[in-house]
């Protein structure tokens, strides 16, 4: 369980953290996707970027880049590494929960600590230790390179690196795996919407390959089935632990 719970904060972290390796787009600039390869020279396709003016905004697992465009750029122009040419990007607005907007508009506060039987449970699942330092995989090389960014290892989170390079910031809520942004309202459902719909859509969407980012509740986790089971059918928050355990 403390496997998926480094997870969990791992890509939670890379949620509230923001997309931007750069700054957002003006009006004479337009965001596009950009398909690349992991073995696409990384530092060549980012300088054919900055060369037209554009700017690369983020990576996805599934090696999409955002880049801000200037508009007066032919739609034909390919970069340094790439098969096709970039395409104009565009976005699923926010989910509503379905209640009126003045209980939409509120937010609840719903996180609490795990109950002692909760943490009994959560102790006699957990068949892992907390890892003392976690080394860069090719993806997080990748957006580091795309950024340009060379940091020295973080001491908050002890999180250590072969070769000193991590990217700043990073957003898997642009991946295709992700579902869209949504609203808990005033219920306070906090901690399954973060643990069941966005922790488990994503895993289960990339582990499948399935498309979670249209808003497709077929392969979206439902933080309405899982707020009752924790809270036993009542409005009393929920246990993040709890939830993933």
């Amino acid at each position: 369980m403390i496997r998926y719970w480094t997870l969990f904060l791992l890509l939670f972290a890379s949620t509230i953290s923001g997309a931007a390796f750069g700054q957002a787009p003006t009006s004479s600039q337009a965001l596009h996707w950009q398909q690349i390869a992991p073995s696409t020279d990384m530092k060549s396709f980012r300088s054919s970027v900055e060369s037209v003016g554009g700017k690369i905004l983020s990576l996805t697992p599934e090696y999409k880049v955002l880049v801000s465009l200037p508009t007066t750029l032919p739609s034909t122009h390919r970069f340094a590494g790439t098969s096709t040419a970039p395409t104009r990007a565009t976005f699923v607005e926010a989910v509503s929960t379905g209640q009126d907007a003045a209980a939409d508009a509120k937010h609840g506060l719903g996180a609490k600590d795990p109950t002692n039987a909760e943490q009994l449970e959560i102790l006699k699942s957990s068949n892992a230790k907390t890892p003392d330092s976690v080394e860069p995989n090719a993806l997080s090389v990748a957006r580091a390179t795309l950024q340009k960014a060379t940091s020295t290892a973080d001491t908050t989170t002890k999180a250590t690196t072969s070769n000193d390079t991590l990217a700043t910031s990073a957003d898997n809520s642009l991946s295709t795996y992700f579902p869209p942004i949504g609203s808990q309202g005033d219920q306070g459902s906090c901690t399954c919407w973060a643990s069941c719909y966005y922790y488990n859509t994503y895993t289960q969407a990339k582990d499948e390959n399935l498309t979670a980012s249209g808003g497709d509740e077929s392969v979206i986790c439902s933080p309405a089935f899982m707020y009752p089971v924790v809270n036993l059918v009542a409005e009393s928050g929920g246990s993040t632990s709890a939830v993933v355990c």
